[in-house]
């Protein structure tokens, strides 16, 4: 899950690059939603730690990303709410039903996910505060 984290931050810097290059500025973070809390908190931190030791260090450059570059933001969304989860596991008719409406539009944008105020708290970690789409 971290991995995979990590890959798709690299695409967000990607596709941020390209719209920079098109004149198109970036003015804030842009969002990663995740239903993993422990891949979350590993890139949250400010540094790996012990039981990260392991891993190689080229999967960290996402804690610079966050905490330096502050071009990606990390939240966590509930697995019962993640709409990927219709593309990658078979779900039961209710729940591929509610994912499939919404990436439709049925239920609004899919690409309407609010705006987000960003905080520190008090060990220096980022923390995001959903605002509702009105």
């Amino acid at each position: 899950e971290f991995i995979q984290l990590v890959l798709a931050g690299k695409k967000v810097k990607y596709v941020r690059a390209v719209m920079q290059e098109f004149g198109y500025p970036q003015n804030g973070p842009s969002p990663i939603f995740g239903d993993n809390i422990s891949s979350i908190m590993m890139a949250n931190n400010t540094r790996p730690t012990d039981r990260t030791r392991h891993m190689d260090i080229r999967w960290f450059a996402i804690q610079e990303w966050v905490h330096i570059d502050k071009d990606i933001i990390l939240i966590h969304i509930a697995g019962i709410l993640n709409p990927t989860d219709a593309a990658t596991k078979a779900l039961a008719w209710m729940k591929h039903y509610r994912h499939m409406s919404r990436a439709m539009g049925h239920l609004g944008s899919p690409f309407n996910t609010g705006r987000f105020k960003l905080a520190y708290t008090d060990n220096g970690a980022i923390k995001a505060i959903y605002i509702r789409p009105t």
